[in-house]
């Protein structure tokens, strides 16, 4: 083989290789972004009423609609609605070292919401496995008007 030949294919080899390296910084770091998100800390109904009984300084936070709220609720539960547009702006109004048991309907805005208050700063928010609707199917204690 001619040195220029082996040159140039020995030039494409190393070319090969740092883009496949700069491929792979790439998604390693995306990945990391991924994982540097606090995973949402999901509850279940019958441990989330044990924590109630025991832990006075917790924090219902139901976040339906008001319409949904009043239909019924957890005791003693404050409601924000995640789908306002002032949902950031009344929620970063809470204590952010109190515990958060956070609920919806069924668990899918709740969890949004625990995702979203993790950025605001909070830190200890627990998603309620099943939302309001498996409290209730469980027997557990409801408000209704």
């Amino acid at each position: 083989m001619k040195p220029r030949a082996l040159l140039q294919l020995l030039a494409a080899a190393f070319l090969s290789s740092a883009v496949s390296f700069a491929s792979f910084a790439a998604d390693a770091k995306a990945e990391s972004k991924t994982e540097a998100k606090p995973a949402v800390k999901n509850i279940k109904v019958a441990d989330a009423a044990k924590l109630l009984a025991e832990k006075k300084e917790v924090v219902v936070l139901d976040v339906r609609t008001p319409e949904e709220f009043k239909e019924g609720h957890l005791k003693g539960a404050v409601n924000i609605n995640i789908q306002s547009p002032t949902f950031k702006e009344d929620v970063s109004k809470l204590d952010k070292s109190k515990t958060y048991l956070v609920n919806c309907a069924a668990g899918g805005r709740s969890t949004r919401a625990c995702n979203a208050m993790g950025g605001f700063g909070f830190k200890d928010t627990l998603n309620l496995q099943g939302g309001f609707n498996a409290w209730s199917a469980a027997g557990q204690p409801v408000v209704k008007p």
